[in-house]
């Protein structure tokens, strides 16, 4: 990379299947410093369940055709 990518916030925490199995990670980044509040936390844990709730889908998908992710 020609220059730092220059990250003021992050926040990220795992992603988890129905059954407790660690399947990822959701972060959000930013260049500029950033206040956390309940409504944007709320945003972001619904992004998680929907991501999460999408990759077990997809993985009982593969599983249900007998194929690899």
């Amino acid at each position: 990379m020609p220059s730092k990518p220059r990250i003021r916030f992050y926040g990220g925490d795992q992603l988890r299947n129905e059954a407790g199995f660690a399947i990822g990670t959701l972060c959000v980044m930013a260049k500029k410093p950033r206040q956390f509040g309940l409504h944007r936390l709320s945003r972001v844990l619904d992004g998680h369940r929907l991501v999460a709730s999408d990759r077990s889908f997809r993985l009982l998908v593969f599983a249900a055709n007998g194929e690899d992710p």
